[in-house]
């Protein structure tokens, strides 16, 4: 009787302490990575290059919604998404898929170096230079 009586008190005392929070403690956050396929070392004036990037999560929880941030640092052109969407700059663009196509296309003649970011819901982000040489400017430095 007297094992039954503090095995009882045992269980109670279990129960009573081992859940002291009145909510669990789900995560929610997990982190991510951003890849980027390589981009041709050269860009024509006016014509586009495929920028496909990628996000990479450690774990899938399905209320991380991710937005993309352009960057445009030298050069002048544009960057649309694969529906042709205009990404405007420095405006976050809310992304539907973690791998997705852009297009950058080229107004100028000078090299073009901008930085595309990606921002979760939770406040993480990941960043991404990328550097395209003008076609043109390319010819030039060689005559």
């Amino acid at each position: 009787m007297k094992t039954f009586i503090l095995g009882l008190v045992l269980l109670v005392t279990m129960f009573a302490t081992g859940c002291n929070k009145k909510e669990l403690d789900i995560q929610r956050k997990f982190p991510f990575t951003l890849t980027m396929r390589a981009l041709p070392f050269k860009i024509k004036k006016y014509f586009p290059v495929d920028v496909r990037l990628r996000i990479v999560r450690e774990r899938i929880y399905t209320g991380t919604k991710y937005k993309l941030i352009f960057t445009p640092l030298e050069g002048t052109g544009e960057l649309t998404d694969q529906e042709g969407n205009f990404i405007n700059p420095n405006q976050p663009f809310d992304l539907k898929e973690d791998i997705f196509t852009l297009s950058y296309r080229s107004y100028s003649d000078t090299e073009h170096i901008f930085d595309i970011t990606i921002v979760d819901n939770f406040g993480q982000q990941q960043k991404i230079r990328a550097k395209l040489l003008n076609d043109d400017s390319v010819d030039q430095v060689k005559r």
